[in-house]
């Protein structure tokens, strides 16, 4: 099954723009640091909508407006949050 979704990760203060982040069910042998994996046995990917192990492309982000996304898949635990906020971090500190 090849299925691609979007996730909304966070709003900008005014509302009005969401950053949402690419995911995949093509998982490569070859993960980047950027890369987050969600596999359907882990408790992580309770609640998320997703239907097969997944990883989140952190360095595929994007900004768009949030009237343009017509319905939430799911959401994540606040220990996965956690980790992509790190991962983030990580990324943008890099020089």
């Amino acid at each position: 099954m090849n299925c691609e979704f979007q996730y909304t990760f966070t709003t900008f203060l005014d509302r009005t723009h969401i950053i949402i982040a690419y995911i995949s069910s093509k998982i490569s042998d070859d993960l980047l640091d950027s890369d987050f994996v969600i596999r359907k046995q882990s408790n992580d990917f309770i609640g998320t909508g997703l239907t097969v192990d997944s990883v989140i492309k952190l360095h595929k982000i994007v900004t768009i407006p949030k009237s343009i996304i017509s319905r939430k898949l799911g959401t994540v635990n606040p220990s996965v949050q956690s980790e992509i906020k790190r991962k983030l971090r990580q990324m943008f500190e890099k020089e």
